[in-house]
């Protein structure tokens, strides 16, 4: 900070009229201002624009010393109890606003404290009390934490108390945030649009995002509930020891027939999208590279000739992600693959669900080009393996040949710390590095990664999250051009899911956000 000059102007900015420093999130508040507005230009300076990444190596750097100076080593209970809950996709929604020193207040009732006074004696006590918390989840307030079903009556985007007015009226954290969340939370009926042929829209309902049970209930009436590649829909993950990562077994081979367990006319046919497909409802176009554009769920349903009544976009989010990220922001990695004559390497970090469907992600092979050879890396980390899946150790790797174009290999470890990205991970070096539902900002375990991207910029790394929130300051981290790059994903999951202190918009992969995004000069 020596010689650093702050303006009264820069810190009013982003302390009182919104820490979301976007610049249409900026100018809807100062329209929307009903007060004397002193902010009449908006030029961020670049010491805000670096703030999130410095703040977030700084806490990190703290946590690490703090973790140093501990007295005795952490109980079993507090490893794969609580700490690993923080690593659980399926629970990201309530520490996407907080930073990790609330995760085991939140989650009391699982280190023991609430239900007696040892802790527990075996894996199967935290399993089964995992499953009845993650069923149960309640509203929480977001200032106290307590149990709360009232909404902040300006934006009715947060959970706080308001029987005493104490934590409305002490909640000046909220009080920052209140006036940006309610334009986030004036997207709901944008994110929830969708042309599937009805089937969607309880899905997308506010039941849903209060209670799992409710989607239970959906994939019931389907027939599909806890078979193939849904039953890791439910249930949570916790660190491999949730109900759904218990019976993920990453050596068995599912056909599309067997992993989605529906009538055939409801899912794609296994097979390659024709050079020239034409037929009444659908024409293809493809870019300069040669891949399809896609640009919606209604154009990858017609494409693929599969009725708008089939809800097999539930599951097809995450390769259609991974496909929209390559097609979108893949055109100088796919550039450079190219005119070296390899495969184009891509490195999917943080994968925890995506090992109970593995064979899922043929689709990006049958949606690419087949003269484009691909190679999908991905990595798991070691304490993330369900139990039987333990035979794969550090180091160990998966190799899959899913298409013709398209080699899919698993790696377990810590990515840029015992695994090398540039040696130990495929062939080479990442042309792309993907994230889905990453977090970056909520989970210190990404810093690692964070700082190879900081360090290669050469390297393409895009990231989904579930609400605008949680991406707006996951993507900060990359700077002004990574915090202006945030968008909705067209292929977002059409469902509102559960999350606990906040009423956001939330759906798995819905927003996306690029580091080092770039361009081919023409």
């Amino acid at each position: 900070m020596h010689g650093l000059s702050l303006m009264k102007d820069e810190i009013e900015l982003a302390a009182c009229l919104s820490p979301d420093v976007r610049n249409d999130i900026l100018m809807t508040l100062i329209e929307n201002n009903s007060t004397d507005c002193q902010w009449s230009s908006i030029d961020i300076p670049e010491w805000l624009s670096a703030a999130p990444a410095k703040n977030y190596f700084d806490s990190f750097a703290l946590d690490s010393l703090k973790n140093v100076m501990k007295s005795g080593p952490p109980t079993r209970i507090l490893e794969d109890g609580v700490s690993n809950l923080g690593t659980c996709k399926a629970e990201k929604d309530f520490f996407a606003i907080d930073d990790d020193s609330n995760v085991s207040s939140n989650c009391s009732e699982l280190d023991g404290s609430s239900v007696g006074s040892k802790p527990f004696s075996s894996d199967e006590e935290v399993k089964d009390k995992f499953e009845e918390y993650n069923n149960e989840l309640p509203t929480l307030c977001l200032i106290c934490r307590r149990p709360c079903e009232t909404l902040c009556p300006q934006c009715e985007a947060a959970y706080i108390c308001l029987q005493t007015y104490e934590c409305y009226t002490n909640g000046w954290s909220h009080q920052c945030l209140c006036r940006t969340w309610k334009q986030y939370a004036l997207r709901r009926d944008s994110l929830s649009s969708f042309s599937f042929e009805g089937w969607h829209q309880n899905l997308v309902s506010r039941p849903f995002q209060k209670s799992e049970k409710p989607y239970a209930e959906f994939l019931r009436n389907i027939g599909v509930y806890r078979k193939g590649w849904w039953s890791t829909e439910t249930k949570g993950w916790a660190g491999g020891l949730g109900g759904s990562a218990r019976s993920v077994d990453i050596s068995l081979r599912r056909s599309y027939k067997e992993g989605f367990v529906l009538d055939e006319s409801l899912y794609p046919k296994p097979d390659y999208v024709e050079e020239e497909k034409s037929n009444s409802s659908f024409s293809v176009d493809r870019d300069d590279r040669g891949l399809i554009e896609l640009d919606s769920w209604e154009d990858y349903y017609r494409l693929r000739s599969i009725p708008l009544t089939s809800p097999v976009a539930l599951l097809l989010t995450f390769p259609l992600t991974i496909y929209y990220s390559i097609q979108r922001f893949g055109e100088v990695p796919l550039t450079v693959a190219n005119i070296l004559n390899r495969k184009l390497r891509i490195h999917v970090v943080g994968i925890e669900k995506e090992l109970n469907f593995l064979d899922l992600f043929a689709e990006i092979g049958y949606l690419l080009p087949r003269h484009l050879p691909v190679e999908l890396c991905l990595i798991c980390r070691e304490d993330m393996v369900p139990p039987k899946c333990t035979n794969l150790c550090e180091g160990d790797m998966l190799d899959i040949q899913l298409t013709e174009n398209l080699t899919l290999k698993v790696f377990t470890g810590r990515y840029n710390e015992s695994l090398d990205p540039n040696f130990d991970i495929g062939s080479g070096p990442p042309d792309m590095i993907i994230g889905c539902n990453a977090g970056l900002f909520a989970y210190k375990s990404w810093a690692s990664v964070i700082d190879y991207l900081g360090c290669n910029s050469g390297v393409v790394g895009v990231f989904s999250d579930y609400n605008e929130h949680s991406g707006t300051n996951c993507a900060s981290l990359g700077g002004r051009v990574a915090r202006n790059s945030l968008v909705v994903n067209p292929f977002r999951q059409p469902r509102a899911m559960p999350v606990q202190c906040m009423n956001l918009p939330q759906m798995s992969n819905c927003f996306l956000y690029v580091y080092n995004m770039q361009e081919v000069d023409v």
